[in-house]
């Protein structure tokens, strides 16, 4: 730092360096921008440069451009000294005045730099690691000669539904929250990325295998847990994992996302919420062998209880009394036509499976419980029998009057009867048998659009109708893709599930999907119907579209079943159900 001189009481006002960054553009170990000629940091260090140039010649001619310290500014100055020095002083402060500006420039592109690094290196949305950032930290932890790390691979289970009803604003949200969260949960050296989606992947480095068992977890309990309060609603995930120990060296990354792939797969297969564990060897022939983390369930779910949710909830069977649009005056006609009217139906109940909820969890709804029971290994066979076996024991607790007058919707995952393909003639034979038989039933088959074309699914359709059991599917998307089953098999009904709804407008008229239902049920004998009815606002406007039946939170709450049906026989036997909605 330089001492300003004084002349008579005035200082020169000689600017300060700044050689903090004076010195970061001299250092050839810190790397400018780029070393091209024209790029700004080339300039703003010649301007440096010539700064100091400046204030050095000043110094230097300070002596002799004046001889007494007590003379006036310009006193004993001849012309041509005078105007060196006033030049002098001029150049060295517009040179000042240049050098701060561009300085303040050159701090601007050096924070920018560091914007652009890191939005390179993180995700946008979750502002977790990319993939490009996992994929060169992984390469370095594969350096190690003694490594002790862990790569977890995280999937979040029933994510895409929260996407197809609440939109991708819900589905962002959940996933910047689950990624807050898990970084909660780790250290500062865990590296936490997301990989696409709904896909997330964890490095561990010097992480034992009982500790990384641990962190697992403790994730997969937080993930569990979570819930975010989305326009009234609750949402929830789940997660499997597959984790791998990296404790060799002269591992691949491809060996290693391989292995760890077939672990997250295992734990799909064995059911959602799983976490298994495998080792990766140099030899890629070895078969590969897996270890379950987590013991909450059994790995396989063929036994008799494998109905129950994987999260270990209370498990009951609901109902709710669905609305019915069709005018009196039809069942007046259908008794004209010679129908008998004991056996008249009156009533129509949507029975619903799901898991009771408490402070630190919300319960499971129906859709999410056949996701999960179609995913294992039985596809959901056991767990159609569970839903039969209950709604038998609360039929049985009603009498022969309103069975007889009652249709049950019975909701069932159709893999269920593509695995074992006699599950249809065991549920049949199941009611049959029982001391009071539910007389009309609707069998509505979810996640059918992989296996509508099975042909065990068709004799599946063949045994229901033959025992006078109408058949119907859901429809998750509002494209004609979904009338494909209608190629293959008979239905009677079809269910418009909650991705349909919320994208339908008062406005708006055009719907090719709902036109072609609506077509299709007009020249046929499908009906159309909704079990997913949330305001006032959906139901008048299914019932506008000529929907015939619908049922949800907008229309009535959910009830055990047996309750329902009490309620029923209470009710005036001789009336139709009908509901205005609004």
């Amino acid at each position: 730092m330089f001492n300003s001189p004084c002349i008579s009481g005035i200082a020169l006002p000689i600017p300060i360096l700044s050689f903090g960054n004076f010195g970061k553009m001299m250092n050839p170990t810190i790397k400018p921008p780029s070393s091209h000629p024209n790029n700004p940091g080339s300039r703003y260090t010649a301007l440096y440069l010539a700064t100091l140039l400046g204030i050095l010649c000043l110094l230097a001619l300070w002596p002799n451009l004046r001889t007494n310290q007590n003379v006036s500014w310009f006193g004993q100055l001849d012309n041509a000294q005078s105007v060196a020095l006033f030049f002098a002083i001029t150049t060295v402060a517009l040179l000042a005045v240049i050098m701060l500006v561009l300085q303040s420039k050159l701090q601007a592109l050096e924070t920018a730099r560091g914007i652009d690094n890191h939005a390179a290196l993180h995700d946008e949305l979750t502002g977790a690691a990319n993939r490009r950032q996992f994929e060169i930290r992984l390469q370095e932890l594969l350096l190690d000669q003694e490594p002790s790390h862990t790569l977890l691979m995280i999937d979040l289970d029933r994510f895409k539904p929260i996407n197809d009803i609440y939109g991708h604003a819900a589905g962002d949200a959940v996933l910047k929250e689950i990624t807050t969260g898990i970084k909660s949960l780790v250290q500062h050296k865990d590296l936490i990325a997301r990989l696409g989606g709904d896909e997330f992947a964890m490095l561990l480095p010097d992480t034992s295998k009982a500790s990384a068992d641990k962190i697992a977890l403790e994730i997969q309990h937080y993930i569990n847990r979570f819930r975010l309060t989305w326009q009234d609603s609750p949402l929830s995930v789940g997660a499997s994992m597959g984790l791998v120990n990296l404790d060799q060296p002269g591992l691949t990354p491809a060996a290693l996302l391989a292995a760890s792939d077939e672990a997250l797969y295992a734990a799909k297969k064995a059911g959602r919420g799983a976490i298994f564990a495998t080792d990766v060897g140099l030899n890629v022939e070895q078969p590969r062998q897996f270890r379950r983390v987590n013991k909450e369930t059994s790995e396989t779910k063929n036994s008799a209880d494998s109905h129950i949710p994987v999260n270990g909830g209370t498990q009951q069977l609901q109902a709710r009394l669905m609305v019915n649009a069709t005018p009196a005056t039809d069942n007046e006609r259908r008794r004209k036509n010679g129908a008998r009217r004991r056996y008249e139906k009156q009533h129509w109940i949507s029975v619903e499976p799901s898991t009771i909820g408490d402070k630190n969890a919300p319960g499971m709804m129906m859709r999410e419980l056949i996701s999960d029971a179609s995913a294992q290994d039985d596809g959901g066979a056991d767990f159609a029998r569970w839903v039969m076996g209950m709604a038998i024991d609360a039929a049985t607790r009603s009498n022969q009057l309103v069975l007889g007058r009652t249709e049950f919707m019975l909701h069932l995952p159709a893999r269920a009867f593509v695995v074992v393909p006699g599950l249809a003639l065991e549920l049949i034979r199941c009611n049959a048998l029982s001391h009071l038989p539910m007389r009309h039933i609707t069998v509505v088959l979810h996640e059918i659009d992989t296996v509508y074309d099975s042909p065990a699914l068709k004799d599946t359709a063949q045994n229901f109708h033959a025992h006078e059991i109408r058949l119907g599917y859901e429809i998750r998307a509002d494209d004609l893709d979904v009338l494909a089953p209608l190629r293959c098999i008979q239905f009677e009904e079809i269910y418009l599930g909650q991705e349909v709804v919320k994208k339908l407008r008062p406005e708006s008229s055009n719907n090719p999907t709902l036109d072609a239902l609506l077509a299709i049920a007009e020249n046929s004998k499908v009906s159309l119907a909704s079990t997913n009815v949330t305001t006032n606002e959906e139901a008048n406007l299914l019932i506008q579209k000529g929907i015939k039946r619908i049922s949800g939170s907008a229309t009535n709450a959910l009830l055990p079943l047996h309750e329902v049906l009490s309620n029923l026989d209470q009710r005036d036997d001789k009336r139709p159900i009908i509901k205005s909605i609004g």
